[in-house]
């Protein structure tokens, strides 16, 4: 397991199975599994971030790297999108509806969705290597990145976005 996103207003977790390529769906209640859906687009689903209002799972991999849009309803891609390496994170913002996409390799990936069925990728921003954690203040319009120094030696950074808002 390596990630799972759960509903507030319904019944359902979501569970990354990262070995298996399989996303799970469990009842919170009874914790039985309900469906397993197949990740066929790539493998080593980690990352997970869910849209609660359109039902609406954003799946990242890592070989390759790749954004996946899975409908919650029925498991079936809606969109995939190629996505940074060495992902940890994905982040939703339902305000300005963007997703996040926090790549160790120096890029973050940002994708509008349009509505359920249809997303937009910006082009990649360029980040420090190793920022592949962070978190979105919507209050701020800021996006913190945390750059970790790995095997590099070199000394760790917190580095922050200004994000736009939609308008």
């Amino acid at each position: 397991t390596e990630a799972l996103a759960v509903e507030d207003q319904g019944s359902r977790i979501f569970i990354n199975q990262t070995d298996k390529n399989l996303l799970d769906v469990v009842d919170k209640t009874t914790h039985a599994i309900k469906a397993k859906w197949p990740i066929k687009e790539a493998e080593q689903n980690a990352p997970l971030a869910y849209d609660e209002m359109t039902h609406r799972l954003f799946v990242v991999t890592r070989k390759p790297g790749k954004l996946i849009v899975v409908n919650a309803d029925t498991g079936a891609t809606v969109q995939a999108f190629d996505a940074p390496m060495r992902v940890d994170q994905v982040l939703w913002d339902p305000g300005s509806r963007r997703i996040f996409v926090c790549g160790g390799d120096g890029h973050l990936l940002v994708v509008e969705q349009d509505d359920a069925d249809h997303y937009r990728a910006l082009p990649l921003v360029a980040t420090p290597p190793a920022s592949k954690t962070g978190i979105y203040v919507p209050s701020l319009n800021r996006l913190y990145l945390a750059a970790s120094p790995g095997e590099t030696k070199s000394m760790g950074q917190l580095v922050w976005l200004d994000v736009d808002p939609r308008k």
